[in-house]
Formats: C-alpha cells, sequence, structure tokens
C-alpha cells in the first residue's frame, strides 16, 4: 500500500515538473524565440499586431526620408511597413533575439557588439 500510494505520488510530481518546465520554455520562446517553436511563435505575433501596426502607423506623420528606429522588430514585419513609408530614408531594428536578426529579407543586418 505504501509503495503504490510513493509512486502515484512520484508520478504527479514528475507530470507537475513536466507542465511547469514546458510553460517555462513556452514562455521563454515569447521573449527571446529560438527554433522552431520561436518561429512558430513570432508568426503568431506578427499576424496578430499587424492590425495594431497598421492602426498605430495611421495616426503618425511618416516621410519618405525618416530614419527610424525599431526596438523589438521581432519578425519584421513592422519593418517592412515602415520602410514602405519611408522609402528614402534608414529603417533600423534591434531586437534581444540574435537568431532573428538578419530574418527580414533585403535588409542589412549587423550584430550589436556585446
Amino acid at each position: 500500500m505504501w509503495a503504490m500510494q510513493t509512486a502515484k505520488t512520484l508520478e504527479a510530481v514528475l507530470r507537475y515538473s513536466l507542465l511547469v518546465g514546458f510553460a517555462f520554455y513556452v514562455l521563454n520562446q515569447v521573449r527571446k524565440p529560438t527554433r522552431w517553436v520561436g518561429r512558430l511563435f513570432l508568426w503568431i505575433m506578427n499576424s496578430s499586431h499587424s492590425g495594431v501596426t497598421d492602426w498605430g502607423l495611421k495616426h503618425v506623420r511618416i516621410e519618405k526620408g525618416f530614419t527610424i528606429l525599431d526596438v523589438g522588430c521581432g519578425g519584421g514585419r513592422t519593418i517592412q511597413k515602415l520602410a514602405a513609408l519611408a522609402p528614402e530614408g534608414v529603417i533600423d531594428g534591434i531586437d534581444l533575439c540574435e537568431w532573428q536578426r538578419g530574418r527580414i529579407p533585403g535588409e542589412k543586418r549587423e550584430t550589436p557588439p556585446p
């Protein structure tokens, strides 16, 4: 009887530990995406934030030659929209996720110093 209860308790602890570990991994992917899970989250964020970005860009004046910095550029969709609004300007994006740098087609990428 004691051995069976101990086995059930250990099984419950193991399940809980795996669930907490998975939740931590997923939350970390939202903060700093890596690998295929990170790509999935970037795609979801780009899709879900696009409407808010469009709304915000309608409320600011952006001229063709502006220099713009996108902090936390993520998947790069906002940079592409800004580049279309300021075709003669300079659009830079920075992000914590080193893996994400250079994922925006046609854009120059530099890795900042450590």
